[in-house]
Formats: structure tokens, C-alpha cells, sequence
């Protein structure tokens, strides 16, 4: 096969069934995606094309993490008149929507290669830029009013210090890995093995906050949320690695770098909390 082609097997038929010869066709790959078809001649002579399959793999992702958003964030922000919650700011709802129209426009996206309109995926493919960076600056202010915030939940900073400088850092380290997962993966946007990897690790990056409210649900708090969110975000990066090996026999060069990066992403905020330094600069956000 060659290079950005994907096989197309030719049969002829012999008898009421037809065999699959050693002849191959060369297709490309749509959208980066990998099509194969079998070609077959019926005793009548006539072709029968059928997909063996297409990978949906991103796709589903795509939708396990909006799935990750929405039960997450269901009761303190998409329905909130139905539960008990303190107010928020106006700031955190237009965050609350930003991020929520970024997986929501992923899983469209996704869902565009998978149908072969890829030619619709790519003229709308820029507006997708402009929504991340959207989510940018709504997560540094939420990030920069988490102390500010306290006293509305009734903690003490110096109490709580080293869970609150995880919650900033983790804030700055996931930020930081959105924003260059997604630099990259536009630069790249003609490499589409490589752009939808990157698409899906920088949308990874953003979901711990959704991951922490998880948590609470089952009374973690402090530092068992910690742990809750470091071991769950880390292990949404085993089905990419999964996915290679079963499909491609291989991992592929933008996971294992972009995982690595990712694996930073998340066990960094758990290091750097901890540093003075790192507190310092949380006590100075009071």
C-alpha cells in the first residue's frame, strides 16, 4: 500500500460464491481516515462494493468526553435551578458555555470526517481556533478567583493550601497543555494522522474541573479529589494507545510524544502544588 492510500481488495467469482483475489486497488484515505472495501463479481457478473469498516475511534472519544462535561457539570451549572447550589459569577457561565460549545463543536467535527464530509470539516475547521481561543481567558479568570472564592464555600486558604495550589496549577497546567496541543494540531491540520491526535489530547486536557465535581459526588474531597482526578485524566490517554496497537500495529509518533506531553500535563500540577513558590503565588491571588 502506499503512502495516504488505503486498499481496495478486487474478487472474481468462480461459482456461487465469489473469492477475494490477491489483486489490490489503491483509495485514498478520506479525511484521514482509512476506508477498505471489498469489490466482488457475482456469478452474474455484476460488482458489489462494500466498507469492511471505518474507525470511529475518534468519534467516540469525542463523545465520552461532552458525556464527561455534561454529567459533570449538570448540577452546578446546566441544571442548576434543580439542585441546591450557591450562585455563581456571570463570568463562569460565559465560561461554562465557551468550553461546553468546543465539545460540542469536537464532537461535530468528529462527526463530519466520519460521514465523509470532510470538505464541510475543513471550511468550519478555523472557527474551531476561534472558540479555543475563547476558552482561554474564561479559564484564567476562574483560575485566578479561586481564592477570592473561599469564604463563599466556608474554607480558610492556610487550611487548605496545598489542595487549592493544586487546583490553581492543575488550572495553569491544563490551559497550557490546551493551547499547544491545539497550536500544533492547526499547524499540522494537513497531517491528518497527526491533527485529530492532537485535537483529542488538547480536548483531554480540559476536563479535570468536570472530573472534580465528579468526585464530590461520592464524598471525596481534598485530597482524594486529588487523586480522583490525577489517576482518571491520566487514564483517558490508554484507549489512544489501545487504538494504535489494535489498528495500526504500532503507536503512533503524535501519541507517544503527545501522550508524554500529556503525562506531564497531568502529574505537574501535583509536583509544583507543592512547592513554595507555587504557594506563594496562590497566597498572592487573595
Amino acid at each position: 500500500m502506499q503512502p495516504g492510500g488505503a486498499t481496495r481488495f478486487v474478487a472474481t467469482a468462480s461459482g456461487p460464491k465469489a473469492d477475494i483475489s490477491a489483486r489490490k486497488i489503491e483509495r485514498p484515505f478520506e479525511g484521514g481516515v482509512q476506508m477498505s472495501e471489498a469489490t466482488l463479481t457475482t456469478p452474474a457478473g455484476g460488482l458489489q462494493t462494500r466498507a469492511l469498516g471505518r474507525d470511529r475511534f475518534f468519534l467516540s472519544m469525542s463523545g465520552v468526553l461532552l458525556l464527561i462535561l455534561l454529567i459533570g457539570f449538570s448540577p452546578t451549572l446546566y441544571l442548576r435551578l434543580f439542585f441546591d447550589v450557591p450562585p455563581i459569577p456571570f463570568y463562569l457561565h460565559v465560561h461554562g458555555a465557551t468550553v461546553t460549545a468546543w465539545f460540542v463543536w469536537l464532537v461535530f467535527q468528529t462527526s463530519l470526517v466520519n460521514v465523509s464530509r470532510v470538505d464541510v470539516h475543513r471550511r468550519i475547521g478555523m472557527a474551531g481556533a476561534v472558540l479555543g481561543a475563547a476558552v482561554v481567558p474564561g479559564g484564567l479568570m476562574a483560575t485566578l478567583q479561586v481564592v477570592g472564592r473561599l469564604p463563599e464555600l466556608g474554607l480558610e486558604l492556610e487550611a487548605v493550601i496545598y489542595f487549592i495550589s493544586w487546583v490553581v496549577w492543575v488550572n495553569f497546567h491544563m490551559l497550557f497543555g490546551f493551547v499547544g496541543f491545539l497550536a500544533v494540531a492547526l499547524l499540522l491540520r494537513r497531517r491528518t494522522d497527526v491533527h485529530k491526535r492532537l485535537m483529542l489530547l488538547a480536548s483531554m486536557s480540559l476536563i479535570p474541573p468536570a472530573l472534580a465535581r465528579i468526585s464530590t459526588w461520592f464524598g471525596w474531597v481534598l485530597e482524594q479529589e486529588i487523586i480522583f482526578v490525577t489517576i482518571t485524566w491520566f487514564l483517558l490517554l490508554v484507549p489512544m494507545f489501545l487504538h494504535d496497537m489494535i489498528v495500526e500495529k504500532r503507536v503512533h509518533k503524535a501519541t507517544a510524544l503527545g501522550g508524554l506531553c500529556f503525562v506531564l500535563t497531568v502529574l505537574g500540577p501535583v509536583v509544583v502544588a507543592r512547592a513554595e513558590f507555587a504557594q506563594e503565588f496562590v497566597r498572592g491571588l487573595a
